[in-house]
């Protein structure tokens, strides 16, 4: 790899891009710089991201992470360390999500009590304006 600080901005910007790291904040060519050192040396998970367990496909939170172990919250509650290699690191936006339900909070949670269910709230638009599609 080339040594950052001799690198052109453009060349900074080209390597970002390449990397998937959003630059639209960056003001100059220090923020640049600090980008692309992070993004270098970075593993594939930061702390707070989420993986699957390759051997059956189970979700978890990735806390903490060295070269060869990692921190994981599966979803059913439990905790453990395992290797990195036996990961795959996926977007949250690959996470399995409930359903939306469709009605007022008060009849949600009338529902998931009478089903014996976890109601599970999330803001997801401002005061009285739907929720736009994604």
């Amino acid at each position: 790899d080339v040594d950052v600080n001799r690198m052109p901005v453009r060349q900074l910007k080209a390597e970002l891009a390449a990397r998937d790291v959003d630059i639209s904040h960056c003001r100059d060519r220090s923020e640049l710089l600090v980008l692309l050192r992070k993004a270098r040396t970075a593993g594939p998970w930061d702390n707070g991201s989420f993986a699957t367990r390759k051997s059956d496909n189970a979700y978890c939170w990735v806390e903490l992470i060295d070269d060869q172990q990692a921190f994981c919250h599966w979803g059913e509650g439990s905790t453990g360390i395992i290797n990195v290699g036996e990961l795959e690191p996926i977007a949250a936006s690959e996470l399995p999500c409930p359903k939306r339900f469709v009605g007022g909070f008060e009849a949600a949670r009338a529902e998931a009590h009478q089903l014996s269910k976890l109601l599970v709230v999330a803001i997801v638009s401002g005061r009285g304006k739907p929720p736009k599609d994604e």
